[in-house]
C-alpha cells in the first residue's frame, strides 16, 4: 500500500498467513504526483520462502516476515522523484 501526503511518499507492505506482519518499507520525500513508489511496489515478489519485496539491478528492499525485519539499500535523490 502506498500512501502519500503532501510531504512524503510512503510504502508500506502487509503479509498475511502463519503470522500477520505490516511494516513501513520505505519512506521518502514527496517530489512529485507521479512517484518512483509506484514502480518499485510493482515489482515486489517473493524472494524465497520467508522474504517479499524486490531484488533487482542492485536495489534490495524486503521483509523478512519471520524476522519482522526490513532491508533496505535503495536510496532516493530529487531526480528519483
Amino acid at each position: 500500500m502506498i500512501e502519500k501526503t503532501e510531504a512524503h511518499s510512503i510504502l508500506f507492505v502487509f503479509v498475511t498467513g502463519d503470522k500477520e506482519v505490516g511494516k513501513i518499507i520505505v519512506r521518502k520525500k514527496n517530489w512529485w504526483w507521479w512517484d518512483s513508489l509506484y514502480t518499485i511496489a510493482r515489482q515486489f515478489k517473493w524472494l524465497d520462502g520467508d522474504s517479499f519485496g524486490i531484488n533487482k539491478n542492485g536495489k534490495l528492499c524486503y521483509l523478512s516476515v519471520s524476522n519482522e525485519e526490513i532491508v533496505n539499500n535503495i536510496v532516493f535523490k530529487s531526480s528519483d522523484f
